[in-house]
């Protein structure tokens, strides 16, 4: 997109600023919800839409993807939602992640308006629904208070949100591109996904 002159590298850290924001102040203000659940849950889907729909109007790439990632991820909440009592967790986490790791590598072999568009679809359809399945298999797979198991997993995600940027940074020093960092993270998903199919035993 900068390439593209859709954002300057400054405005770029400012929608992705913005974007974080938004999912700060959407769990803040609904860790503090005792009732209206419905109602807002429909109200801010419904607004995520008609932004999504005003993006496109605009023809703006920058404008449209953003949103149209934040609908996959709630896309993919919901589907979660809606098959919960059908599907086990341990293959829904699995092919969460490797279906995340394919949505990544696609803007490697894809350079173009559709590898993005995949890949803001499949990247976003996990975001959320990782997250959501691995609490969900943290308290499956843990006997007694599943503190400990979560306080490993947020440290996990932290370490990977700390150690991404720094990846990326040396793939563009030693590379001059992000796509080996992008093929590393993809490889990264599908490799945690099969570990995750084969290898989790109800032990912890």
């Amino acid at each position: 997109m900068i390439e593209d002159g859709f954002l300057t590298l400054s405005s770029a850290g400012i929608l992705a600023a913005m974007n974080y924001i938004g999912y700060l102040l959407g769990a803040i203000h609904v860790s503090k919800l005792k009732r209206h659940h419905t109602f807002y849950l429909k109200t801010g889907l419904m607004a995520t839409v008609l932004v999504t729909l005003l993006s496109a109007a605009t023809c703006n790439q920058a404008a449209f993807f953003w949103p149209l990632f934040g609908l996959a991820a709630v896309a993919g909440v919901l589907l979660v939602i809606a098959f919960a009592a059908r599907i086990r967790t341990q293959p829904a986490l699995a092919t969460a992640m490797i279906v995340q790791g394919a949505g990544v590598a696609s803007v490697v072999f894809f350079h173009d308006a559709k590898g993005l568009l995949i890949a803001t679809l499949l990247t976003g359809l996990g975001f959320l629904s990782i997250m959501q399945l691995s609490m969900r298999l943290a308290r499956e797979v843990t006997q007694g208070a599943v503190a400990r198991t979560v306080a490993v997993l947020t440290s996990g995600y932290a370490t990977g949100q700390l150690i991404g940027p720094l990846i990326s940074s040396l793939s563009v020093t030693l590379f001059h591109s992000l796509e080996p960092a992008l093929l590393l993270a993809a490889a990264g998903l599908v490799a945690g996904g099969i570990l995750v199919l084969l290898g989790i035993k109800n032990t912890a």
